[in-house]
């Protein structure tokens, strides 16, 4: 009997383990283009940062940040033009706007860049109530 208790016990933690590993890598897993899936989200649904540089060396970028759902009462997004020197990026000139409501999107530009690689970092606090949470992400990386 003792020896059927072990291997049902032992069958019980091989059985979590597999679960418990199989749900880290889904979480962890690529998706279709690149990238990784993101973390769950309370507050915050879609939202992009979408950045072009014209041939005039002028930056143009629209960001865009949406709640899950109409509780959210407001978006404080800051988004920060970013030049990449080396490994690192420095920041070329930022802006902030706090946004009443559950989304918004508003474009940008910056004049006058220099030849280099450049990407737009973007920070938004999502607010539900009292409550909130604090996305970063960026655009892609354009050159010129």
């Amino acid at each position: 009997m003792r020896k059927i208790i072990a291997v049902l016990i032992a069958t019980v933690i091989a059985a979590v383990f597999a679960v418990t590993d199989m749900n880290i890598t889904a979480s962890a897993a690529n998706i279709p283009g690149g990238g990784v899936c993101d973390p769950a989200y309370l507050y915050t649904g879609p939202k992009s940062c979408n950045l072009t540089i014209n041939s005039s060396k002028t930056a143009n970028w629209t960001t865009s940040v949406q709640g899950k759902n109409t509780s959210v009462t407001k978006i404080e997004l800051s988004h920060y033009l970013q030049e990449q020197n080396g490994s690192f990026w420095t920041t070329i000139c930022g802006h902030s706007k706090t946004y009443y409501g559950w989304k918004c999107s508003e474009p940008y530009s910056r004049e006058g860049l220099e030849s280099g690689n450049y990407r737009v970092k973007v920070v938004a606090v999502v607010y539900c109530g009292e409550k909130s949470e604090t996305v970063t992400f960026y655009s892609s990386i354009e050159s010129c």
